[in-house]
């Protein structure tokens, strides 16, 4: 019955912990501007192994891609219509 409402640009989950108060690991998920910066196309970047769940859409893709999971889970049933906004975080 818990519904979002709402947007994501990314969603990243990992099961290691990294604290994020430390520049160099924040750095590997925002740039010094506080743009997001690439994880790699399954999310593996930040720690070197693919995370649990990893949902992204790349340049030119259509909404229902970003319930493919790119990380080791499996992909997610939508229910209801994933939509694009106009711009993204890094514009």
């Amino acid at each position: 019955s818990n519904k979002l409402d709402g947007g994501l640009a990314e969603f990243f989950f990992h099961t290691d912990y990294m604290d994020l108060s430390v520049a160099s690991n924040l750095q590997k998920f925002r740039s010094a501007g506080g743009k997001p910066v690439d994880l790699g196309t399954d999310g593996s970047t930040p720690f070197s192994a693919q995370p649990l769940v990893y949902l992204h859409l790349d340049d030119g893709e259509t909404a229902d891609n970003f319930a493919l999971n790119a990380g080791s889970g499996g992909n997610f049933t939508v229910t209801g219509a994933l939509t694009t906004y106009a711009s993204s975080p890094s514009d």
